[in-house]
């Protein structure tokens, strides 16, 4: 996970709990988390803003799972070193937030260019010959994750907004959303001009496709810290319409001046992870490091 991630489920279940509690309903209020710069309410993770107390709510499982982890690593003694998949120069604000643990960045992992190395079996060969005939930098990756629920008129404003950019896109749109808003695959494809819309991909492979020009990624780290994306404003309905989706796209992938300089800021950090990740990088030195001390432990 990120380091700016793991710092907020730490300060959350260290004293935070309440002020984000106090504020669910207000998800532009600005709380401050020691170390962290401000952010709204609803920059959080979904699982801590929602009353999650409920065994049936979705995210319930999650946010037990992430509490009982961190009252685990709490009660380590002597502290355990937790192994996060970031590098100390994304990050440098956030790793240095959590004092109260011993934090190593060791990543971010890349892939090792090996089509079997992946957890899944790899059947997304029509969607991979799609990108294979795109243009460089040229499509729009949209997925909403494996949790998010989609509305019916969400799902139509995203298509539409993504047609109307003109620009080719692949959309993942998991099954279960299409079978709760009484969707068909075949009547969301007969939709498609421009794009391409599949139930599953495998993300680590699309992201690292040539073809793909701007995605999704936590809003927060991508546009104020990082400067290589735009946050997309949902309506007073809290929809995200199809106009907005065009502006979006366009403010990435156009050819105006803010859409150069998220490419520039992009090519940056994908150098500077690179060059962690490689022999000798700061993500590497800290992984080798880590090993060597498990072996003088052992």
């Amino acid at each position: 996970m990120w380091a700016a991630v793991f710092a907020i489920y730490h300060h959350y279940f260290h004293g935070c709990a309440g002020v984000v509690a106090e504020h669910r309903q207000d998800l532009s209020f600005v709380v401050e988390l020691p170390g962290l710069a401000p952010r709204a309410i609803g920059d959080l993770p979904s699982f801590l803003i929602a009353d999650s107390t409920d065994p049936s709510d979705i995210f319930h499982s999650i946010f037990t799972t992430i509490r009982d982890l961190i009252e685990s690593l709490d009660k380590e003694r002597p502290r355990a070193t937790v192994l996060v998949n970031t590098c100390q120069e994304l990050e440098v604000g956030a790793l240095a937030a959590m004092g109260a643990h011993d934090v190593l960045p060791v990543g971010p992992v890349l892939p090792s260019g090996d089509d079997e190395a992946g957890i899944f079996k790899q059947d997304g060969a029509e969607y991979m010959e799609w990108l294979d005939a795109q243009p460089a930098s040229s499509v729009v990756y949209v997925s909403f994750g494996s949790l998010a629920s989609m509305a019916r008129e969400q799902l139509d404003d995203l298509l539409l907004g993504l047609e109307g950019s003109g620009r080719p896109y692949l959309c993942v749109i998991r099954k279960d959303v299409m079978a709760a808003l009484g969707e068909a695959e075949a009547e969301v494809r007969g939709r498609l001009k421009n794009g391409v819309a599949v139930e599953w991909c495998d993300q680590v492979r699309v992201l690292w496709h040539a073809a793909v020009g701007c995605f999704s990624m936590n809003t927060q780290l991508d546009v104020r810290d990082w400067r290589v994306g735009v946050r997309a404003q949902v309506d007073g309905g809290g929809v995200l319409r199809a106009v907005e989706v065009r502006r979006c796209v366009e403010e990435v992938m156009g050819d105006s001046e803010a859409a150069a300089e998220v490419r520039q800021m992009a090519g940056k950090w994908k150098r500077m992870v690179a060059e962690a990740t490689e022999k000798g990088g700061s993500s590497e030195r800290n992984l080798m490091a880590f090993v060597d001390s498990a072996r003088i432990t052992v």
